[in-house]
């Protein structure tokens, strides 16, 4: 188990639920002016892909049936109102966090040293336990750095990452 990437995830999470605070559900089907994917997109595919870290170290979905084909790798960023609420993808990126925290604190060494093979970026990331960290870690920093860049293009205030990432009391 990493404790660093444990304590990155824990971190993406907060800033996560800050970089989303206070937009409007018909907004957050939007994409930005110069085309950023939408807010709910951008949540429900880290969901999504938070969720194949759990599948990955063994446990049970967290997901609804439907995030796959709408917010999957592969999936098409749309705009428009065939995705679930706002609110409710905050909150299932929320409860897959935890799942995925969990799954990921307790895998067994050699879950985590099993050859991955199924993706792409499997050429740099041979093991589970080596692909687990880069999405928990760097890919997740990727999609909430996206939509703190549709906060600015949508000409709301851009948050600082890192501070944003304290717990709310400490800020």
């Amino acid at each position: 188990m990493n404790k660093s990437a444990l304590a990155l995830f824990a971190a993406h999470e907060r800033f996560a639920l800050k970089v989303a605070y206070g937009i409007a559900e018909e907004e957050a089907v939007r994409r930005s002016p110069l085309g950023s994917n939408s807010p709910v997109w951008q949540i429900g595919h880290l969901a999504t892909v938070n969720n194949n870290i759990l599948l990955m170290l063994g446990g049970k979905s967290a997901i609804a049936a439907n995030h796959g084909p709408l917010f999957g790798p592969g999936s098409k960023p749309e705009q428009g109102t065939q995705y679930p609420r706002f609110g409710s993808v905050v909150v299932s990126n929320r409860e897959v966090h935890k799942h995925a925290a969990l799954a990921f604190s307790t895998a067994d060494q050699s879950a985590l040293a099993a050859p991955f093979s199924k993706h792409p970026l499997a050429e740099l990331f041979p093991t589970v336990g080596e692909f687990t960290t880069f999405l928990m870690t760097t890919h997740e920093v990727c999609h909430l750095t996206q939509l703190n860049e549709w906060r600015r293009q949508m000409g709301r205030p851009v948050l600082d990452p890192v501070m944003s990432m304290l717990d709310a009391e400490k800020t």
